[in-house]
């Protein structure tokens, strides 16, 4: 005999199962934190960043996240930046898929609709 769902909101099932699937077939890497890029001066007295500020050096690529609560910088070429760029956006699209699927849950969860055990 097939048995009961555990829930009685299939509705809301499908979405999560959704959800689910969408979360699968995001891209492989994510990564949390910011890049930013940053144009530089050297320092050189005679060099043109040093006349003109829109003449300085760079881009530089700099990612900035957190790593056991500490802040840190990790300079990227242009290549690793639009990779960290892309796991960046991945990471969030993730983490809004997440709070969606919980707060769905949570609904399920706190509808008390459970199916009565046998």
């Amino acid at each position: 005999m097939a048995q009961k769902p555990l829930f009685s909101s299939s509705a809301a099932l499908r979405r999560c199962a959704a959800i689910q699937a969408r979360i699968a077939r995001r891209p492989p890497l994510v990564a949390a934190g910011a890049l930013q890029v940053r144009l530089r001066a050297c320092g050189n007295p005679n060099c043109r960043c040093a006349k003109d500020p829109a003449n300085r050096h760079g881009p530089y690529y700099e990612w900035t996240k957190l790593v056991n609560k500490r802040l840190v910088n990790i300079r990227l070429s242009s290549g690793q930046a639009k990779i960290v760029r892309e796991a960046i956006a991945n990471y969030k699209t993730v983490k809004a898929l997440l709070a969606s699927w919980e707060r769905i849950s949570m609904t399920i969860l706190t509808q008390r609709r459970f199916s009565k055990p046998r």
